[in-house]
């Protein structure tokens, strides 16, 4: 295997998405490799090397069993700063049998995550609160039927009489801090909404376009209709497109504003500059700034979120512990002189907050302290 094959499989399994027979080829090719010995590591690099072997061991509960074993991790914590040079991997989805302190306070102070809910206001002004309990008909006026299914998605279907009557009047789906939800347009459109995020819509689209407006995040699947192209609105920003897959990250703290291709094409129009995008290339917006930069990405590290996973790579700590704050609902404090490092590596986000800051601590950079719903980080 050749040493550039091998950092690929290597990327796959620090990423958590290596097969068993691609973890086995992991650990068995690493003899035939020129990779950096520990020798060849400055001593900052050696000790972040004995950091990452230290807690990579403790948490997967294995000793060292061998002098070729001590290598192959000695391997894995140098092929990690060949890698990413000054970013930091974590290990994901992991349990350690033994827990030290560090984890199981964490573990006795914590946060679970996020659940299905969201509000949705009405064209008259009527909220109609979504969680777990709801359930079947919601509303049914007009020719106008609201429902959730047995999936929990929200769906929209009107007859035709009651396109007929609709008005102009659009309803609005929020969800709050640690929480998400799914709905179906009524013209077939599946749009996943992300913690704190909002949807503005029309109850039926009788316009010649479809136009909604949305504020945080969103993965859209749109329905087809080549008579009637789809819009987004958000900030100073508009999409269109006439059937495609796409995520669109558009927080208010968030520096940067994202729309990304996932299937069929979008058009990308801001500040009077267009660009057409092609499935894996991401619109990027800076506040304050003109038009936007086109950039190629990992689709499922943009998607992690609607698949039920925290997914990073050279991501860092302050982003990431944005992406956990609206998840869990917590707020989060720095103190002076934490860890600027970045990170890398996928953990679920359908456990206990502990799950992931435990797997951060496993890196050494960085600490972490909850007091209810703060999450204070510690150098």
């Amino acid at each position: 295997m050749k040493r550039s094959e091998y950092l690929i499989l290597f990327e796959k399994f620090l990423a958590g998405e290596a097969s068993e027979e691609e973890i086995a080829k992991v650990m068995s090719y690493k003899d035939d490799l020129e990779l950096a010995e520990a020798d060849e590591m400055n001593a900052e690099e050696r000790e972040r090397g004995a950091r990452i072997l230290s807690g990579l061991n403790e948490a997967t509960g294995h000793g060292v069993r061998s002098v070729r074993y001590l290598n192959t991790w000695l391997y894995v914590a140098a092929i990690i700063l060949v890698l990413l040079v000054t970013g930091v991997y974590l290990w994901s989805n992991i349990s350690s049998p033994k827990e030290n302190n560090a984890s199981y306070a964490l573990k006795t102070n914590d946060v679970k995550p996020g659940i299905d809910k969201a509000v949705l206001k009405l064209a008259n002004g009527e909220e109609v609160v979504l969680s777990k309990n709801t359930s079947g008909t919601l509303i049914n006026q007009g020719g106008i039927t609201v429902s959730k299914d047995k999936n929990g998605s929200l769906n929209y279907n009107i007859s035709s009489a009651g396109k007929a009557k609709a008005t102009s009047g659009y309803n609005v789906l929020t969800t709050p801090r640690g929480a998400e939800y799914r709905i179906t347009l009524e013209d077939g459109t599946n749009v996943w909404l992300n913690s704190a995020s909002t949807l503005k819509f029309p109850v039926a689209f009788t316009n010649s376009e479809r136009r909604v407006q949305i504020t945080g995040e969103a993965y859209f699947e749109v329905a087809k209709n080549k008579h009637k192209p789809f819009k987004v609105v958000f900030n100073d920003q508009e999409i269109e497109v006439l059937g495609t897959h796409f995520d669109v990250n558009a927080y208010d703290d968030e520096p940067d504003a994202k729309t990304t291709l996932l299937e069929g094409s979008v058009k990308v129009t801001r500040n009077g500059k267009r660009q057409i995008l092609i499935p894996g290339e991401q619109a990027v917006s800076t506040r304050n700034q003109r038009g936007f930069a086109v950039n190629k990405v990992n689709i499922q590290d943009v998607i992690a979120w609607k698949n039920g996973f925290f997914q990073f790579r050279n991501a860092s700590l302050v982003s990431i512990m944005r992406q956990a704050s609206r998840w869990y609902d917590v707020d989060v404090i720095y103190e002076k002189g934490f860890s600027p490092d970045e990170y890398g590596g996928r953990v679920t986000k359908y456990k206990n907050i502990s799950e992931l800051l435990n797997n951060l601590e496993l890196t050494g950079t960085v600490h972490f302290k909850v007091v209810g719903r703060r999450i204070i980080v510690m150098k």
